[in-house]
């Protein structure tokens, strides 16, 4: 059953690539076929990367993830038009190609890296899955995949589907990536969700009947601190304690890319880059200049 499980997946991906991949790679070939690299600046030329060439497979890449074959031939296009490789008597590359396309925060010219960009798009969409469970298409997954799972915790091994198998490649980046806002806690497993500021996974609990959040509030809807003390090491227990109980809300996920817990796609591909929210502060400073007057 396995191999003929990873015989179909196979299929399925040579199919995406005559259907999907190569008639995108044709339209970026054709759109710079009219334009002269030689005869455009490179601030030009970075222009019309990001505006045309950049959003040709954005549509494809929200559901799909994209062969590591097609992503990086894209990359190339972009890399060749932008040194302009057409002409030989300009073959000097001083910096590497993935400083320059880093974003602009951070030294580069802000060129997009393909990779990045599908793999955020797809994070979008398992964001999508876990803040909207009612939705028609994540009901129909869910009644496949994780019937009675939440979608970040383990769930069926076997991948048929290639949209599931590309909204798990956003899901495993969620899941480095979030925390859950606690309300009544419900909703939160204890060993398997991110919940603890500062602490990840906790393993190896003392006391093994522990399983949601809501199991460490007693009756008055406070703390149970002596079930925490046993349960818990000191310091993992204090960080408990310190987290404020809100009963009368529901659990929400929180994304811990952005300064205001909201998700976004910029967030994601700022992740992926390596690159902080600050980034180099030469780019954001005030320049005080001298009056002549």
């Amino acid at each position: 059953m396995k191999k003929l499980e990873t015989e179909v997946q196979k299929y399925k991906r040579v199919a995406f690539m005559l259907l999907k991949a190569f008639p995108l790679l044709d339209r970026a070939y054709k759109a710079l076929s009219g334009w002269k690299a030689k005869l455009l600046s490179q601030a030009g030329r970075t222009v019309l990367i990001n505006s045309t060439l950049s959003a040709f497979p954005c549509y494809q890449m929200q559901c799909f993830e994209f062969p590591k074959g097609t992503l990086d031939e894209f990359d190339r296009i972009q890399r060749d038009f932008w040194w302009d490789k057409e002409n030989p008597k300009k073959a000097y590359y001083p910096k590497a190609w993935d400083a320059i396309r880093m974003p602009k925060i951070s030294g580069g010219v802000g060129i997009r890296n393909p990779h990045n960009v599908n793999l955020s798009l797809l994070t979008k969409l398992g964001w999508r899955m876990l803040n909207n469970p009612n939705d028609l298409w994540i009901r129909i997954l869910k009644g496949k995949y994780f019937p009675r799972n939440n979608p970040l915790h383990k769930n069926r091994d076997y991948e048929i589907s290639l949209i599931w198998h590309s909204i798990r490649k956003g899901l495993d980046i969620v899941k480095e990536n979030y925390i859950w806002e606690v309300g009544d806690g419900r909703n939160i497993n204890i060993s398997l969700d991110n919940w603890i500021p500062g602490v990840s996974h906790l393993q190896n609990l003392n006391d093994n009947e522990l399983k949601f959040f809501s199991d460490l509030i007693d009756q008055n809807g406070c703390w149970d601190n002596n079930k925490i003390d046993v349960s818990f090491t000191p310091d993992v227990a204090c960080k408990i304690k310190s987290i404020y109980i809100n009963g009368d809300s529901q659990d929400r996920i929180r994304w811990r890319g952005t300064k205001n817990g909201e998700f976004s796609s910029k967030s994601v591909y700022r992740i992926l880059s390596n690159t902080g929210d600050n980034g180099d502060k030469c780019w954001q400073k005030n320049m005080a200049f001298r009056s002549t007057a």
